[in-house]
Protein backbone atom coordinates (compact mmCIF):
# COMPACT_ATOMS: atom_id res chain seq x y z
CA UNK A 1 0.00 0.00 0.00
CA UNK A 2 1.49 3.49 -0.78
CA UNK A 3 2.05 5.64 1.73
CA UNK A 4 -0.66 8.09 0.30
CA UNK A 5 -3.64 4.95 0.64
CA UNK A 6 -2.09 4.50 3.79
CA UNK A 7 -2.79 7.95 5.08
CA UNK A 8 -5.95 8.05 3.70
CA UNK A 9 -7.12 4.75 5.45
CA UNK A 10 -6.01 5.89 9.17
CA UNK A 11 -8.13 8.74 8.37
CA UNK A 12 -11.20 6.42 7.15
CA UNK A 13 -10.44 4.48 10.31
CA UNK A 14 -10.31 7.37 12.39
CA UNK A 15 -13.62 8.99 11.45
CA UNK A 16 -15.21 5.60 11.56
CA UNK A 17 -14.11 4.64 14.99
CA UNK A 18 -15.03 8.93 15.73
CA UNK A 19 -18.94 7.77 14.58
CA UNK A 20 -18.86 4.88 16.02
CA UNK A 21 -18.19 5.95 19.26
CA UNK A 22 -20.28 8.75 19.33
CA UNK A 23 -23.14 6.50 18.40
CA UNK A 24 -22.04 4.22 21.42
CA UNK A 25 -22.00 7.45 23.66
CA UNK A 26 -25.82 8.45 22.34
CA UNK A 27 -27.15 4.63 23.13
CA UNK A 28 -25.45 5.46 27.14
CA UNK A 29 -24.01 2.40 26.98
CA UNK A 30 -21.49 2.85 29.78
CA UNK A 31 -22.37 3.62 33.78
CA UNK A 32 -22.02 7.61 33.59
CA UNK A 33 -21.49 8.75 37.45
CA UNK A 34 -23.58 11.82 37.90
CA UNK A 35 -22.71 14.56 40.95
CA UNK A 36 -24.00 18.04 40.91
CA UNK A 37 -25.41 20.28 43.37
CA UNK A 38 -29.02 21.32 44.01
CA UNK A 39 -30.52 23.72 46.30
CA UNK A 40 -27.65 23.30 48.55
CA UNK A 41 -27.41 19.69 48.03
CA UNK A 42 -24.58 17.37 46.68
CA UNK A 43 -26.27 14.82 44.76
CA UNK A 44 -24.44 11.47 42.90
CA UNK A 45 -26.11 8.75 40.96
CA UNK A 46 -25.35 6.24 38.05
CA UNK A 47 -27.48 6.08 35.13
CA UNK A 48 -27.04 3.38 32.21
CA UNK A 49 -29.04 2.67 29.29
CA UNK A 50 -31.02 5.99 29.65
CA UNK A 51 -32.21 4.61 33.19
CA UNK A 52 -31.17 5.97 36.57
CA UNK A 53 -30.13 3.31 38.93
CA UNK A 54 -32.30 4.16 41.85
CA UNK A 55 -29.74 2.02 44.21
CA UNK A 56 -26.78 4.88 43.57
CA UNK A 57 -28.94 7.89 44.42
CA UNK A 58 -27.04 9.27 47.09
CA UNK A 59 -25.17 5.80 47.92
CA UNK A 60 -22.51 7.90 49.29
CA UNK A 61 -24.65 9.12 51.86
CA UNK A 62 -26.60 5.92 52.83
CA UNK A 63 -24.76 5.80 56.38
CA UNK A 64 -26.31 9.14 57.35
CA UNK A 65 -29.87 8.67 57.64
CA UNK A 66 -30.49 12.29 57.76
CA UNK A 67 -28.23 13.31 55.41
CA UNK A 68 -29.10 10.57 53.38
CA UNK A 69 -33.04 11.67 53.69
CA UNK A 70 -32.22 15.18 52.63
CA UNK A 71 -29.86 13.79 49.80
CA UNK A 72 -32.93 11.61 48.29
CA UNK A 73 -35.61 14.21 48.48
CA UNK A 74 -33.50 16.61 46.54
CA UNK A 75 -32.47 14.29 44.36
CA UNK A 76 -36.39 13.45 43.55
CA UNK A 77 -36.89 17.00 43.44
CA UNK A 78 -33.73 17.33 40.89
CA UNK A 79 -35.53 14.97 38.61
CA UNK A 80 -38.73 16.51 38.77
CA UNK A 81 -37.57 20.12 37.93
CA UNK A 82 -35.01 18.13 34.92
CA UNK A 83 -37.70 16.63 33.44
CA UNK A 84 -40.23 19.66 33.55
CA UNK A 85 -36.91 22.03 31.96
CA UNK A 86 -36.29 18.99 29.63
CA UNK A 87 -40.42 18.96 28.55
CA UNK A 88 -40.19 22.81 28.50
CA UNK A 89 -37.17 23.50 26.30
CA UNK A 90 -37.03 20.49 23.65
CA UNK A 91 -33.95 20.64 21.53
CA UNK A 92 -32.72 18.53 18.51
CA UNK A 93 -29.86 16.98 20.09
CA UNK A 94 -30.56 12.92 19.53
CA UNK A 95 -30.09 11.93 23.10
CA UNK A 96 -32.51 14.69 23.76
CA UNK A 97 -35.63 12.58 24.11
CA UNK A 98 -33.59 9.73 25.95
CA UNK A 99 -32.09 12.65 28.67
CA UNK A 100 -35.83 13.66 29.05
CA UNK A 101 -37.23 10.35 29.50
CA UNK A 102 -34.75 9.31 32.09
CA UNK A 103 -35.49 12.37 33.90
CA UNK A 104 -38.81 12.32 33.96
CA UNK A 105 -39.49 8.57 34.54
CA UNK A 106 -37.01 9.35 37.93
CA UNK A 107 -39.04 11.97 38.74
CA UNK A 108 -42.11 10.17 39.01
CA UNK A 109 -41.23 5.83 39.91
CA UNK A 110 -38.26 7.39 42.69
CA UNK A 111 -39.34 7.41 46.12
CA UNK A 112 -36.92 9.01 48.62
CA UNK A 113 -36.12 8.22 52.27
CA UNK A 114 -38.21 10.42 54.43
CA UNK A 115 -36.43 10.20 58.43
CA UNK A 116 -36.79 12.40 60.96
CA UNK A 117 -35.34 12.78 64.27
CA UNK A 118 -37.31 13.58 67.27
CA UNK A 119 -36.83 13.41 70.76
CA UNK A 120 -37.80 9.89 72.58
CA UNK A 121 -40.46 11.28 75.02
CA UNK A 122 -41.97 13.31 72.44
CA UNK A 123 -40.66 16.83 73.47
CA UNK A 124 -37.69 18.82 74.26
CA UNK A 125 -35.35 18.07 76.35
CA UNK A 126 -35.57 18.94 80.34
CA UNK A 127 -33.16 20.80 81.96
CA UNK A 128 -31.72 18.14 83.92
CA UNK A 129 -31.36 15.86 80.76
CA UNK A 130 -29.59 19.09 78.97
CA UNK A 131 -27.09 19.39 81.68
CA UNK A 132 -26.31 15.07 81.72
CA UNK A 133 -25.85 15.67 77.88
CA UNK A 134 -23.18 18.64 78.88
CA UNK A 135 -21.73 17.35 81.38
CA UNK A 136 -20.52 13.90 79.06
CA UNK A 137 -19.78 16.20 75.75
CA UNK A 138 -17.09 18.15 79.21
CA UNK A 139 -15.98 14.76 79.74
CA UNK A 140 -15.35 13.83 75.92
CA UNK A 141 -12.87 16.68 75.67
CA UNK A 142 -11.49 16.80 79.08
CA UNK A 143 -11.67 13.54 80.81
CA UNK A 144 -10.66 15.04 84.23
CA UNK A 145 -11.76 13.92 87.92
CA UNK A 146 -13.77 17.34 87.85
CA UNK A 147 -15.87 16.54 84.68
CA UNK A 148 -16.44 13.19 85.79
CA UNK A 149 -17.89 14.18 88.88
CA UNK A 150 -20.03 16.81 87.07
CA UNK A 151 -21.18 14.09 85.16
CA UNK A 152 -22.21 12.14 88.20
CA UNK A 153 -23.93 14.55 89.61
CA UNK A 154 -26.03 15.70 86.30
CA UNK A 155 -26.78 12.56 85.17
CA UNK A 156 -28.62 11.17 88.20
CA UNK A 157 -32.15 9.55 87.76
Amino acid sequence: MDPLSALFAGFLQSAGDAVAQRAFDGMNTEIETVVTEYHGERIQFQHQLWRIKPETICADKRQQVAAFSRCTQAAQALFQEACTQLTANPRRDPAYRSLRSMYCNAGERFQPTEASIQWSNGGPPTAESEACRLAKAMLVVDNSAANRTEMRNACKP
